[in-house]
Formats: C-alpha cells, structure tokens, sequence
C-alpha cells in the first residue's frame, strides 16, 4: 500500500510565530501527487482549544502549564492543486499513518473558524489511534 513518504517529498520547513515568550508553530511545505493530481500542501501544528495560548507567565513552571492540554491538531492548507472527498480521505490516510494527530484540510485563503473549541474541532478528521496530545 502507497504511503505519504511514497507520494511526497519536504521542500521547507520553519517556525512561524513565537516571540521573547512564546513557542512558535512548525510549518512544513510538501510537494507530491495524489492520484495524478500535483500538488502543493503546507502543514501547521495548532492547538485544538481556541484561546489557548502558547504563553507561559515568567513565574509559572513549565510543568505547571496548562497550555497543550486540549490537544492539537494538523492545519492541512493546499497552496497548490486541490482534492475532491474520496482523494482527500486517501491523503488524510496517508499523513495519518505518519502523524496520529487530527486534521483540518482547507484552501489558501480559507481562514479556521472562529468562536471557540466546538467549531474548530467541527471538520477535523480524526484518527482512532489519537491520544488527545
């Protein structure tokens, strides 16, 4: 069976985000093809609860942080091509047996939904070997 690494290849990767007290987010460009469709992804880890920041007060221990606790999640964004249902299901397969974590597929452009923890986790797709981290 054809997996991610079969079918795409890394062509960047970099922090986004973060700052003097903050834990910037990775972000990773792919490039590969899905059923004869080329495309282009970028791939964003996110924390499933809206608001939760990744700032940590200077007198708070790290261990003591509750930040992370709601879970996190794969912000799948095409920034080339694009994939009906059934070819999106495959890649969502193929990334998932690589990363456990849930995801989120959207075009460039497309902004994540705003108004708390229900609507961003509305569209994810989960993996039933997620442990909620």
């Amino acid at each position: 069976m054809p997996s991610f690494a079969d079918h795409f290849r890394k062509l960047s990767e970099r922090t986004v985000g973060g700052g003097a007290k903050t834990t910037g987010a990775t972000e990773t460009v792919w490039r590969g093809v899905v059923d004869m469709v080329q495309m282009t992804i970028r791939v964003t880890v996110r924390c499933i609860v809206q608001g939760e920041s990744f700032l940590t007060s200077s007198n708070q221990r790290l261990t003591d942080s509750n930040v992370g606790r709601g879970g996190h999640f794969l912000d799948v964004v095409f920034v080339r091509g694009d994939l009906d249902g059934p070819r999106r299901l495959k890649l969502a397969a193929w990334i998932m047996e690589v990363d456990t974590r849930p995801l989120r597929f959207r075009r460039t452009g497309e902004t994540l939904p705003r108004g708390g923890t229900a609507s961003v986790m509305d569209g994810l797709i989960f993996n039933p070997q997620w442990n909620g981290e």
